[in-house]
């Protein structure tokens, strides 16, 4: 085991079970500890939890399945590559400013997740951010 043991007649053992155990008959479990530090390091480093991106998909139906899931919403597939295929589109993150901006904020996100998982349509998710909004921008 890499980790430093004492010269002792005990059995000892590690493991990693979504972490690190040091033992306790370790000769040293400071230099143990600073080992397995670097270990989750190293772990955290190569871990990848995304998706690679899938190149065998043709350009034409790239959107497809975008386009489909929007369909209800009155989004075309021929939209969202005029969109996201023109070079001059500009994408700005916007941050909420104002009177109670944080609560503001918490707002939209409720609504859009809402709609995300298919709780409500788009056109009342917009109505509910405006509502809710107007009312909490206007709060003291």
């Amino acid at each position: 085991a890499p980790l430093p043991v004492d010269s002792g007649e005990k059995t000892k053992t590690w493991g990693i079970v979504n972490g690190f155990g040091i033992s306790p008959t370790s000769a040293n479990p400071e230099l143990a500890l600073d080992i397995a530090i670097e270990l989750s390091r190293l772990a955290a480093k190569y871990a990848d939890s995304s998706e690679s991106a899938n190149r065998s998909v043709s350009q034409n139906e790239l959107f497809a399945v975008f386009g489909e899931a929007l369909a209800e919403d009155d989004i075309t597939v021929e939209q969202l590559k005029s969109i996201f295929t023109n070079e001059e589109t500009v994408f700005v993150g916007e941050k909420v400013m104002g009177p109670n901006n944080v609560k503001y904020e918490k707002v939209i996100n409720e609504e859009v997740e809402k709609y995300l998982v298919k709780e409500q349509d788009l056109n009342q998710a917009i109505q509910n951010i405006k509502t809710r909004g107007d009312k909490t921008i206007q709060e003291k």
